[in-house]
Formats: structure tokens, C-alpha cells, sequence
């Protein structure tokens, strides 16, 4: 839906407002340029609202619980039998924890006299990007834009994502109950740090790699740590696996993210993409 069609010009147009976007919008700003930054969702993107912090919330608070019920602490005299934890209320402390620091962006943002939509953008040209939103559709004329869309979770072609039984790193962590048993199929940190919270909750977690070792890249004497710490969770690792089914659900398929680009028209804008949605961009100085 187009209303009137009103173009407003702007010196420096962010698409996203995650960590990239909106520290760049910020930046822009204290440089004296008038800016505008559009994303469909409240600032902060992924990491704040729905991935990086709300994971390492509830990973503090799983810490402390499974601390607390150590058999090590009994031969101290510490009888710690009565400690137990409620998955809903470690959910609403969870998004207390978000809802704070998500507060603090939105202050930033305003503080720094930062122009916020809600909407979603794509280019009409090479200088120009059209915003759809909840008020209707706006263009908006730029000097600079700088995309920071982010990416969206990358899919497996033998398990599509339903939200229930498949799962996103994301939407493992807005389960309303604990599952009995858990897959979780991955070799970056955030199947490490999924595997880890579920396993101190007491969930039987199955943590399937597809690599030779259970993260890529890391350091093999590091891993082997790591590992034992694994083990004492009883989560069963294994290595160098192809999945193509799996029968215990849910799982949760962490195997990096594919870039957010779809739907935003950059052919028109004279940008090209690799096949999975990469930009094309100058050597970096």
C-alpha cells in the first residue's frame, strides 16, 4: 500500500538495527548527519531480543542452579537437596533482562535524535529505498545507506524448521516446557552453549557434529576440556556425522546463519549477490 507516496530525503539510511545497525546509526549521528533507522522490530536485532542475550541469560541462571546441587557440596556438610528451578519464571527473568538492556538502546537511539521506523525497506534505485509499515508505505532519499539486515538461521534441507519439533537456536530458547530428551545437530559455539544449558537443566542432550570435533576451529588441547565438562553433563557427543533423520524430537539444528537479504530489491540498487545471499562489496582497507 502506497499513501501518497511521500518522499522524505535523509543524509544516512540504516536498514537493521541490530548491533551493526545501530551502533553505525548512532555513530552517523554524533557526526552531525540526520539519520533514519528502519527495522520491523524493536532495536537491538537478533542479539539483544532473541538470540545472544537471552541465551546468556538463561545460561547465568542454569549456572547457578547446577552449582548449587554439586555432590561435591555434601561432603562439605552443604545439603543442597532442595534446590530446584522453575523453567517459566527463569523465562520471565530471562526477558527482564532483555526488556532492561533493550530500554537502554531505545535511549540511545532517541538520546542521539535518531529518526526509528518500524517497517520493512527495500531499494526502488540506486538512491532511494521504499519502507512498508503499520502507518503504510514511505520513500525515503539517501546520501549513504549502510545495510546491516543481519541473517537468518541456515537451513537444513532434510529437516525443515516447523517450530515444534524442528527448531531454531531461537525458538529452542522460548520452549514453554522442558523436553525429556533434546538433539541438538551443530559444531559452532552456540550448539556448545544450547547443549550446555539444556544438560544442567537435566535434559538428556544428543550433541551431533558434523565435523571432526565438537567446534570448528577450536583448539584440540581447549576441546578436550570442554568435553570432559560435556561428559559431566551426560551429554552424548558425537563427531563427524551426517544427518539426514532424526528420530528423537525435538532438535535443534545450529548450523550458521544465511544472510537476510531476500526481498530487498538490490538488483535494483546495482548490487550484485553470491547464490546463498552475500553481498558483493570492495576489498577491505
Amino acid at each position: 500500500m502506497v499513501v501518497g507516496d511521500v518522499t522524505t530525503a535523509v543524509d544516512v539510511l540504516v536498514l537493521g538495527a541490530g548491533p551493526g545497525g545501530y551502533v553505525a546509526a548512532i555513530r552517523a549521528a554524533q557526526l552531525g548527519h540526520h539519520v533514519t533507522l528502519v527495522d520491523q522490530g524493536p532495536p537491538g536485532g537478533t542479539c539483544l531480543n532473541r538470540g545472544c542475550i537471552p541465551l546468556k541469560a538463561l545460561l547465568s541462571a542454569s549456572e547457578r542452579y547446577y552449582n548449587n546441587r554439586q555432590e561435591e557440596l555434601a561432603a562439605m556438610g552443604i545439603m543442597t537437596e532442595a534446590v530446584r528451578f522453575d523453567w517459566p519464571k527463569m523465562q520471565v527473568w530471562k526477558q527482564s533482562v532483555v526488556d532492561r538492556l533493550a530500554d537502554g538502546v531505545r535511549r540511545l537511539v532517541a538520546g542521539n535524535h535518531i529518526d526509528y521506523v518500524y517497517g520493512t525497506g527495500w531499494f526502488i534505485n540506486a538512491q532511494e529505498v521504499r519502507v512498508e509499515g503499520e502507518h503504510g508505505s514511505h520513500r525515503f532519499k539517501f546520501d549513504h545507506c549502510i545495510l546491516a539486515v543481519g541473517a537468518d538461521a541456515a537451513s537444513n534441507p532434510h529437516l525443515p524448521y516447523d517450530g515444534e519439533r524442528v527448531l531454531t537456536p531461537e525458538q529452542a530458547l522460548l520452549l514453554p516446557e522442558l523436553p525429556d530428551t533434546l538433539s541438538i545437530i551443530g559444531d559452532d559455539y552456540i550448539a556448545l552453549e544450547l547443549a550446555t544449558l539444556f544438560g544442567r537443566l537435566g535434559v538428556k542432550v544428543k550433541l551431533f557434529s558434523p565435523g571432526e570435533q565438537i567446534l570448528t576451529g577450536g583448539d584440540p588441547t581447549a576441546l578436550r576440556l570442554v568435553q570432559a565438562g560435556l561428559r559431566k553433563l551426560g551429554i552424548v557427543a558425537v563427531t563427524k556425522t551426517t544427518i539426514e533423520s532424526v528420530i528423537d524430537r525435538p532438535v535443534v539444528i545450529s548450523q550458521g546463519v544465511s544472510p537476510h537479504t531476500a526481498g530487498l530489491h538490490l538488483d535494483a540498487a546495482g548490487l550484485t549477490t553470491s547464490s546463498n545471499g552475500d553481498i558483493a562489496v570492495n576489498a577491505m582497507q
